[in-house]
């Protein structure tokens, strides 16, 4: 995969996220979690872009492993809603992650 392939993806994947979102409850919790998952979400394509412009081998070597980690941490929030309203949107699954 070319680095503008995966750039792609990245975008494509916090765009989905983010209409995700609106799918979420309108409550105190669902906010909550609509605000972590939309910080996560967004940020992975971020981070991939920032270890594009690495300035280092070491620094690019860094950035992957902080990409790596946040989609669990997005889909994690989305947990304590799927319980709490079964059959909602927010039990919905979310964005799977394409090989």
């Amino acid at each position: 995969m070319t680095e503008d392939e995966l750039k792609k993806r990245t975008k494509e994947f916090g765009k989905r996220g983010l209409k995700l979102i609106e799918e979420l409850p309108n409550t105190i919790a669902g906010r909550i979690v609509a605000n972590q998952f939309g910080r996560s979400v967004t940020s992975v394509g971020a981070n991939y872009r920032a270890a594009c412009r690495a300035r280092s081998k070491a620094d690019f070597n860094s950035k992957p492993g902080i990409v790596e980690k946040k989609p669990p941490k997005a889909l994690s929030g989305l947990r304590p809603l799927s319980n709490e309203n079964a059959g909602s949107a927010a039990s919905k699954t979310p964005p799977e992650r394409s090989e």
